[in-house]
């Protein structure tokens, strides 16, 4: 999210550190019930295992984020969330705008 009003469409299922095999889909839309009601969506699973270590990357990047995000309480009622005191904000955001590493492929080059 941010600037672009975007965000990623990753479905992971499963626990990485966990016993079960983890499972990564990528899809279309977001899944909201006002999505699916007039359109098709579509999720199609990721089985390459460096893409899969990709979606992950983003994922741990996504939820790191403290700066939009929100969390849902066991009372239904969401609550803006906040970092650590004396700790730094994470913006997803921000961090995906950073260059890549030296060495990293960039699509079309």
């Amino acid at each position: 999210m941010g600037r672009f009003l975007e965000h990623s469409r990753i479905f992971r299922f499963g626990d990485p550190g966990g016993e079960r095999e983890v499972r990564y889909t990528i899809g279309s839309g977001d899944l909201m019930e006002r999505n699916l009601d007039r359109r098709i969506e579509v999720l199609v699973p990721v089985l390459d295992l460096e893409l899969q270590a990709r979606l992950e990357e983003t994922l741990e990047l996504n939820l790191a984020d403290d700066t939009n995000a929100w969390e849902l309480g066991p009372d239904g009622a969401w609550t803006r969330s906040c970092p650590s005191s004396g700790s730094a904000r994470k913006s997803g955001f921000k961090s995906s705008l950073s260059p890549a590493p030296a060495g990293v492929a960039r699509p079309n080059q």
